[in-house]
């Protein structure tokens, strides 16, 4: 655009700012701002810097939306070859200044318009299922049904994209003034991504497009494509991530939540270095610990640390105030695991059901001998005595074999029980556990602090 074309739109610009009656200094303000902001862009455009003329017209409108800057702006886009964009702003110009635009730009305007028509194709694109993101060379221009879209001519590559469908992409060649209908049948993705979600605020959980997941941290499979995670925590400001999940990845999202109000601080003691210690089920860290904070509530605690008794109770956690805990952790020193005892234990029972077993075959045996001598019939013997002999023997042997195995096992087994039972002396079978509460609360003159531990072992 030449200068001769730009003043005259200048001079209209500011007379309209002018004619403005505007009681409030910062509107008074804004409207200089946005005169000056405009003659720069005049100047600008004068110079061939019609990028930068562009920002200031832009900021222009910003501060002081008039139609009239939307020419300017029309122009600028223009000149720098981005069509699409001129034409959206010469349409807006003529939407919004309709009669006040004189008929000799109007109709300067309107020959811009059908010059620039016959640069770009109109792009309609309609999806199934609807909803899919429309993409022109990777910039999203909008979702179906999608109508009107100008785009230049020449080639480029259209993407389609939908949540658990298979994103469907085609290189096009558009034609000045073509009007291209485009439909896209989209298929639904099976592929997956695997997530991990963790998070420093306790008792929290996530929310995947609006479903509940479960509590963090959290591990589950989720489709390719777009997804919305949020994760809630009492006493913590919501918070939501975007998150685009691949075919085949395996990701990990960790979520810094944010207090509301005042938060408290735990402070744990244990005397012990080195006691692992979890916070309605999140790890902590291992001791010594400064103190972390957390909101107001009432949390659980258990500290843990082999060759102790396990540590676990419930601590209310007040607004602001610092709650100190002192943990006596029990050593269970001199014991061994339980694995020992209970192999000797598997070992006793499963020794004497043998045995039980075999003594119980052995005496089967003995009687199924008794039956065999008294069926003999008398003088029998003759023809059939080797016969009858070796059937004798051979119930014989079979109830002397099951009785030697069965007294081996009654051994193996009384002295696998008098292992167990020693063991049962140096054993630790359960850790003790301590269930205990501890509140704090303001008291006339000061404060209180209740201990309510009822002990289980």
């Amino acid at each position: 655009m030449d200068a001769k074309r730009m003043k005259p739109l200048a001079a209209v610009f500011f007379t309209c700012l002018c004619a403005v009656h505007s009681p409030a200094r910062a509107d008074e303000d804004a409207m200089t701002e946005a005169a000056q902001r405009f003659q720069k862009g005049v100047e600008l455009f004068d110079e061939g810097e019609h990028g930068a003329a562009l920002a200031e017209f832009h900021w222009a409108y910003s501060l002081k939306p008039h139609f009239a800057v939307l020419y300017n702006i029309a122009q600028c886009y223009n000149a720098i070859g981005d069509i699409e964009k001129a034409l959206e702003y010469f349409e807006r110009y003529t939407e919004e200044g309709a009669d006040q635009i004189p008929k000799k730009r109007l109709n300067e305007v309107n020959d811009s318009i059908e010059h620039l028509m016959g640069l770009v194709a109109e792009l309609t694109v309609t999806t199934h299922p609807e909803g899919a993101t429309i993409r022109v060379d990777g910039k999203i221009v909008g979702t179906a049904p999608f109508a009107g879209a100008y785009v230049a001519a020449g080639p480029h590559s259209l993407e389609v994209s939908f949540p658990g469908f298979m994103p469907l992409q085609e290189e096009v060649v558009f034609t000045g003034g073509q009007k291209v209908n485009k439909l896209f049948k989209l298929k639904e993705d099976s592929r997956q991504g695997t997530l991990e979600v963790i998070t420093n605020a306790p008792k929290s959980k996530v929310y995947i497009d609006g479903r509940e997941m479960g509590a963090v941290p959290w591990t589950g499979t989720l489709i390719v494509g777009e997804h919305t995670v949020v994760v809630k925590a009492p006493g913590y400001h919501d918070a939501t991530r975007p998150l685009v999940v691949k075919p085949g990845e395996e990701r990990t999202i960790e979520i810094e939540m944010n207090m509301k109000g005042q938060p408290g601080k735990l402070v744990i003691d244990t005397g012990v270095q080195g006691v692992q210690l979890f916070v309605d089920g999140m790890n902590k860290g291992k001791t010594p610990i400064k103190g972390f904070m957390l909101p107001p509530g009432i949390y659980n605690v258990h500290a843990t640390k082999e060759g102790y008794a396990d540590w676990e109770g419930d601590v209310t956690v007040q607004e602001g105030t610092p709650t100190s805990m002192d943990l006596e952790m029990a050593a269970t020193a001199g014991k061994i695991g339980p694995a020992g005892f209970w192999i000797g234990a598997s070992l006793t029972v499963a020794s004497l059901a043998v045995a039980g077993t075999f003594g119980i075959m052995t005496l089967s045996k003995d009687k199924e001998l008794d039956s065999f001598l008294e069926a003999i019939p008398t003088g029998s013997e003759g023809a059939n005595e080797i016969e009858l002999r070796n059937k004798y023997n051979l119930l014989k042997d079979d109830g002397r074999r099951y009785a030697l195995i069965a007294d081996v096992f009654w051994g193996v087994g009384g002295a696998a029980a008098l292992t167990t039972i020693f063991l049962a002396f140096f054993t630790r079978f359960k850790k003790p556990t301590s269930k205990a509460r501890i509140d704090f609360g303001p008291v006339a003159g000061g404060g209180q602090l209740l201990l309510t531990a009822p002990w289980s072992f």
